[in-house]
């Protein structure tokens, strides 16, 4: 049963990771999950960076996969996994929105 939710989670990932948006801007940072919830409509993530380079910061999802996305979230905050994030942190103000999780 484990190996068939991470095969599922892969696939999820792999449709977030290849939604179209540009990567110019983008970087990767490794967070850990503080929490996870909906707010208006949309999915929201605290996360903290694991070398510091932000704490406890709050990121939206992605609307057309935020399903996908709050699956993988809530999985992995279950199983205290660390997530790899795909954002523009320049973008504005908070919350920024990530366009992938990637569990390592």
């Amino acid at each position: 049963m484990e190996k068939k939710n991470l095969i599922i989670l892969t696939v999820l990932l792999l449709m977030v990771l290849f939604n179209g948006a540009a990567l110019g801007a983008y970087s990767t940072y490794r967070c850990v999950i503080d929490q996870v919830g909906m707010k208006g409509g949309e999915v929201r993530v605290q996360l903290s960076e694991v070398s510091g380079k932000f704490d406890k910061k709050w990121f939206c999802c992605t609307r057309d996969v935020s399903k996908e996305m709050l699956a993988i979230l809530l999985t992995a905050s279950a199983n205290d996994m660390v997530v790899r994030i795909r954002t523009d942190l320049q973008k504005g103000p908070e919350p920024e929105i990530v366009n992938s999780f990637i569990l390592p």
